[in-house]
C-alpha cells in the first residue's frame, strides 16, 4: 500500500506520542550501563524458563495447535517445537507459555503488572528480522522503560481497563524499534496498536478464566499486526494520547508530559522476580505460609488470619470466588487458597493448583477458616513494599505468627544469579535435563555476543522442551 503522506510529516502525532518515538528511535545499545544490560539477561532467562515449565500444560497445546493453521511471511517459532506460524501467532502462542502459570516478572507503581510479557513479542519480531542479541537486549531495555513509566504515570485499573494496555504501548515501541520503523511508521504503529486494545479489567475479577492468562498475548499480537501495518504504510488515529477522546481523556493527564527530557534506560533494575508461582500480591503471605509450615504441621488449626496492603485484599483477598476457587486461574490468585496450600505443604508449584487439590478436603477447610483484611499500617508500605502477615492459632491454644515486607525477588531482596539460574533449571526438569539446561543458559548469558540472537536461542528451547 502507497502511502499518501510525507514521511517527515508527524503532524498526526501529539506530544506523549512523539516523547516515546523520541525515545524509542534514539535509544543505542552502547549508552546502557553494565548493570541494565545484566538485568535483561536476567529478565530473559527468567521468563524463558517460565515458558518452558509450562510448555505441557493443556492450554499451552491448545494454542500450539491453533497456531499450526497460521502462517505468513514473517514467520516464527512456537517456542519449545520446531513449529512455526505468523510471527503475531507464534508471539501469542508464546505469550500465553511464559504467562499461564503466573511466574514471570511484576511491576507495581501507580498499577500493577508483567512487563516480561513484551519479550514474547520481542522474540518474535526479532526473529523475523533476524536481529543480533544487543540488539534484542536494547528492545527489552527500551520496551520496559516504555512500559513501567506508562504505569508510573496512570493507574489503568482504578478506571477499569485491564493491565495489558500497559503491554501494548510497551511492547509496539520495542518491536517498532526491532523491525527498524520510520518515525512516522512508528508513530502509526503506535496508533493501530492502542487504540483498539483497550482492553478492560474485568479479566481478573470473579471466578478467572483462560483468559487471565491469554490477554497479554493478545495485547502483544495485536502489536506486532501493528507494527506489520505500519511497515507498509497502513495509517492510525491520530493524537492518540491526547487528542479530544484520546486515552487522557479516559485516564487523565499523564507524568510524562511535564518531564523535560527522559532519564537513561534503566527501570528494568527495579522490577521484580519471582520466587513463587503465584500472584504477586500472594508472593508475601506464601512466603510468610511456609515459614510457618513446620511450625503448625501436625497441630490442630483454629484459625487463619492474613494481614495485607489493601490492593492485595481487593486484588486477591475480597472476592468470594477466593475462598471457592474453581480453576488454577482463580486459585492461584486467591490468598486463602495459597496460604492453606503453603501452611499445608510448605511449598508452591504448578502442581498446586490441578483439580485434585482445589477438591483437597483439608484446604477446603483451612480456607473456611481464613479471614483477610487490609492493615494500614502495611499498605502504609506498598507500593515500596509488598508486605504480608500470616497469624496462625492452633487448637492447643498456641499462636504462631510471621511477617515478610519485601517477598525473595523484590528489588529491595533480589534474586542472585544463582538463585535465578536455580529456578530455571527447576523448570526445565531439573537434574534429568542438565547438558540442555547448560547450554541454553550459557547461550542467553553471552546473548550479547550473537549475531542472530533467535537463531541460537530457539533451537536449544527446542533440545530443553524435547527432554
Amino acid at each position: 500500500m502507497a502511502n499518501h503522506e510525507s514521511t517527515t510529516d508527524d503532524a498526526f502525532m501529539d506530544a506523549s506520542t512523539r516523547r516515546l518515538v523520541d525515545l524509542t528511535l534514539n535509544a543505542a545499545y552502547d549508552s546502557l550501563a553494565d548493570s541494565v544490560v545484566r538485568e535483561c539477561k536476567r529478565r530473559l532467562i527468567d521468563t524463558l524458563g517460565c515458558a518452558v515449565g509450562a510448555f505441557d500444560d493443556a492450554l499451552c497445546a491448545t494454542i500450539r495447535e491453533m497456531a499450526r493453521e497460521y502462517a505468513g511471511p514473517q514467520k516464527a517459532t512456537i517456542w519449545g517445537t520446531s513449529l512455526h506460524s505468523s510471527a503475531e501467532m507464534a508471539a501469542f502462542c508464546n505469550g500465553v507459555m511464559l504467562r499461564v502459570h503466573d511466574f514471570n516478572d511484576t511491576y507495581f507503581a501507580a498499577d500493577g503488572a508483567h512487563p516480561s510479557d513484551i519479550i514474547a513479542g520481542i522474540l518474535a519480531a526479532g526473529e523475523a528480522v533476524r536481529a543480533d542479541g544487543r540488539s534484542l537486549l536494547l528492545s527489552i531495555a527500551t520496551g520496559y522503560e516504555i512500559f513501567c513509566r506508562f504505569m508510573q504515570s496512570v493507574d489503568v485499573g482504578a478506571r477499569n481497563f485491564d493491565q495489558t494496555l500497559y503491554v501494548t504501548v510497551g511492547t509496539v515501541f520495542a518491536v517498532g524499534q526491532l523491525m527498524r520503523l520510520s518515525r512516522h511508521q512508528l508513530g502509526h504503529a503506535a496508533a493501530l496498536a492502542i487504540v483498539p486494545h483497550v482492553a478492560l479489567r474485568q479479566t481478573r475479577k470473579g471466578h478467572l478464566s483462560h483468559w487471565k492468562g491469554c490477554a497479554a498475548a493478545e495485547a502483544v499480537r495485536g502489536a506486532i499486526f501493528a507494527a506489520n501495518l505500519a511497515a507498509r504504510g497502513v495509517t492510525g488515529p491520530s493524537e492518540i494520547f491526547e487528542g479530544k477522546q484520546g486515552l487522557c481523556s479516559v485516564l487523565g493527564q499523564f507524568e510524562w508530559a511535564g518531564q523535560d527530557e527522559w532519564p537513561a534506560l534503566g527501570v528494568v533494575r527495579s522490577t521484580y522476580l519471582k520466587s513463587l508461582a503465584v500472584c504477586y500480591h500472594a508472593q508475601a503471605a506464601a512466603q510468610a505460609a511456609i515459614e510457618l509450615h513446620a511450625k503448625v504441621h501436625g497441630r490442630e488449626v483454629d484459625s487463619i488470619h492474613i494481614s495485607a496492603y489493601e490492593e492485595a485484599v481487593r486484588m486477591i483477598g475480597s472476592d468470594p470466588s477466593r475462598w471457592a476457587p474453581r480453576s488454577r486461574e482463580t486459585a492461584d490468585h486467591s490468598l486463602p487458597f495459597i496460604v492453606a496450600t503453603c501452611l499445608v505443604n510448605g511449598k508452591v508449584d504448578a502442581r498446586s493448583f490441578d483439580d485434585a487439590e482445589l477438591a483437597r478436603p483439608q484446604l477446603v477447610d483451612l480456607m473456611g477458616k481464613t479471614r483477610v483484611d487490609a492493615s494500614a499500617q502495611l499498605t502504609s508500605l506498598y507500593p515500596q513494599a509488598a508486605p504480608a502477615r500470616v497469624t496462625v492459632k492452633t487448637r492447643d491454644g498456641s499462636t504462631f505468627e510471621a511477617e515478610v515486607r519485601f517477598p525473595k525477588g523484590h528489588a529491595s531482596d533480589p534474586m542472585t544469579d544463582d538463585e535465578v539460574e536455580a529456578k530455571f533449571m527447576s523448570l526445565g526438569g531439573g537434574r534429568s535435563n542438565l547438558p540442555a539446561l547448560r547450554s541454553v543458559l550459557s547461550t542467553l548469558w553471552s546473548i550479547d555476543e550473537c549475531a542472530d540472537a533467535a537463531a541460537a536461542i530457539l533451537p536449544a528451547l527446542q533440545a530443553l522442551c524435547r527432554q
